[in-house]
């Protein structure tokens, strides 16, 4: 019912399937372990919608949950407080940093970012929520008896309005966001083998005896795992850093906007044309432009995106909405832009080009017909719709991210 209530997203929806299977296991009296409730909670919810694995909520809130189980018993075992405020306070504490840890993979690879108030702000907060917990069925229950409730309405939206506060104070605090950190696919299968690895080692080490607070272990396969893939991991990084990166000319994929980028090693010139955006949104995608695996850690200059764009071997006229057309004495490579109103076999016939790209400016229903067009006159037709960021100086397509 809660999950229904609360429009059944994968967080939720994992909470409630694992809860379930605790409570049956509970019922049944057989001690359940919360890596097989886990286990089948995630096989249940896959085999409902498997797409569900691609869920960027989903995978956080199975690595969440995992690393709290794996990694919560190992900080709080190594301090024990005698004080039950300081010790309620230090679960919390080891609670939040071990989900942390888990999650924070993940959270570079999608979003580039590290929050560093995290801790402050999950102390301030989780022990408020018990108590809107059970006010608020508190208040449902008045309210199906008849009982005056106004005073919990005020103190519920008190609440609420203070949790409103602090979540806004806390997250306009810039300069404790850590951003510009990415991650490659196999660099975040990496930390995360060093990650279980390290904590299945020194799970069973940490020991709650006030005497012995660690017990040393000879190192076993965990331990050998965990050293061989942080070794991977500074292997694969130095890898990236030493390997040749030739110029490129790529026609990126953005939606309203066109953006041509001209690199090699060390800068990276970008032609953008975002006049059919507003600021905020001109702002927005060219920060996701820069931080493209193309462009980190390089010098960036942006300039604005003519006509014609040449660079070595490599002539690009660009055919925006204002249709004018450019000679040149090359057979160049077309790019339309937002949706020029042409008649495609006549530009063709003029320009003949080699081949003919299609930027996320444009309609999609224009891109349809270009390429039917382009298809009868047998030539080549790409469209970043479907190919991504486009390298013209090989004619490669490679996937943008």
């Amino acid at each position: 019912i809660f999950a229904l209530i609360t429009g059944m997203s994968p967080s939720i929806m994992r909470a409630v399937t694992m809860f379930s299977f605790i409570a049956i296991g509970m019922n049944v009296n057989r001690k359940t372990s919360i890596f097989h409730s886990l286990a089948l909670s995630a096989f249940l919810l896959l085999l409902i919608n498997p797409k569900l694995l691609f869920h960027v909520g989903f995978q956080l809130s199975y690595t969440a949950v995992i690393a709290i189980v794996l990694i919560q018993p190992i900080l709080y075992n190594l301090i024990q407080p005698r004080w039950k405020v300081i010790d309620y306070f230090w679960k919390i504490g080891t609670v939040t940093i071990a989900a942390q840890i888990g999650v924070a993979p993940l959270s570079l690879f999608y979003f580039h970012q590290f929050p560093g108030l995290f801790l402050l702000g999950n102390m301030l907060l989780l022990p408020v929520l018990p108590l809107i917990i059970g006010l608020s069925i508190l208040l449902l229950a008045s309210l199906w008896s008849g009982i005056p409730s106004y005073w919990l309405v005020e103190i519920l939206n008190l609440s609420l309005d203070w949790i409103v506060t602090i979540i806004e104070k806390i997250s306009s605090q810039d300069q404790f966001i850590i951003k510009g950190i990415h991650l490659d696919l196999i660099e975040l299968i990496f930390i995360y083998i060093f990650m279980i690895s390290s904590a299945l080692f020194f799970y069973r080490s940490v020991r709650k005896s006030r005497r012995e607070r660690v017990l040393i272990k000879e190192p076993g396969y965990n331990l050998h795992i965990a050293i061989i893939s942080i070794i991977c991991f500074i292997g694969f990084q130095s890898f990236k850093k030493l390997k040749t990166v030739d110029s490129k000319v790529v026609v990126m994929h953005q939606a309203s906007g066109s953006v041509i980028s001209i690199s090699n090693r060390e800068e990276v010139l970008l032609l953008v044309d975002f006049h059919a955006m507003d600021s905020i949104m001109s702002m927005a995608a060219l920060d996701r432009i820069k931080s493209s695996s193309l462009h980190r850690n390089k010098i960036i200059t942006i300039d604005s995106l003519s006509n014609k764009v040449k660079f070595n071997d490599t002539e690009v006229v660009v055919l925006d909405e204002s249709g004018v057309i450019l000679k040149s004495a090359e057979t160049p490579i077309l790019l339309l832009s937002h949706s020029p109103k042409i008649h495609l076999d006549k530009i063709i016939t003029a320009l003949r080009p080699q081949i003919i790209i299609a930027d996320g400016s444009n309609y999609r229903t224009y891109v349809n017909r270009w390429r039917l067009t382009s298809e009868k006159r047998n030539i080549e037709f790409l469209s970043t719709y479907e190919e991504g960021a486009i390298n013209l100086c090989h004619l490669e397509v490679h996937k943008q991210n």
